[in-house]
C-alpha cells in the first residue's frame, strides 16, 4: 500500500470519504487481522467454523450460482455486454431479496469485467455498486478512492 500525503491528488477524495463514516459504517479499524496469513488462521482458528459460515452463506441463494456460469460461458464467447446485462439484472434480484453477499460479489464481477473491456465510468458505476455491502467499508472505501 502506497503512503497518501496532503499532495497527493486523491487526498481530497479518501478525507471526504473518511468524514461521511457515520456510527452505523464503523467497524474494528484496529487491523486485527492485517495479513493474509493471519486473516487464514483467524478463519480456521474455530475448525474453520467462520469459513463454512460464510461459505454457506454465499451457496443459500441458487441463482446467484446460476448466473456467475452463464456469465462465464458469456464472457469466454466474446460476450461482454449480454454479461453485463445478466449481472445488471442479478445484482437488482440479490440486493431486492437482500442477499447481500451475493450483490457484493454480482457487482466485483461486474467491476472486474467492465474494467477488463476498458469501460472506466462502467467499472466505477460497479465499483461504487459494490461499496454498501462491503465487510470493512473504510478499506473499500479507500481503495474505491484510489482506484476509480
Amino acid at each position: 500500500m502506497s503512503d497518501m500525503g496532503e499532495n497527493d491528488p486523491r487526498y481530497e477524495r479518501v478525507a471526504a470519504l473518511l468524514r461521511s463514516f457515520d456510527a452505523t459504517r464503523v467497524r474494528d479499524f484496529s487491523m486485527t487481522a492485517p495479513t493474509l496469513r493471519q486473516w487464514v488462521a483467524q478463519m480456521v482458528a474455530d475448525g474453520g467454523e467462520s469459513f463454512r459460515r460464510e461459505v454457506a452463506m454465499r451457496e443459500q441463494w441458487e441463482r446467484g450460482r446460476e448466473v456467475l456460469r452463464e456469465l462465464l460461458e458469456l464472457a469466454k464467447s466474446g460476450k461482454t455486454e449480454q454479461a453485463l446485462n445478466l449481472l445488471d439484472s442479478a445484482i437488482a434480484e440479490a440486493i431486492q431479496r437482500n442477499h447481500n453477499g451475493w450483490a457484493s460479489v454480482l457487482s466485483r464481477h461486474a467491476a472486474s469485467l467492465s474494467r477488463a473491456t476498458e469501460d472506466p465510468q462502467r467499472h466505477i458505476h460497479y465499483e461504487e455498486q459494490a461499496l454498501p455491502f462491503a465487510k470493512d467499508y473504510a478499506f473499500a472505501a479507500y481503495n474505491f478512492a484510489n482506484c476509480c
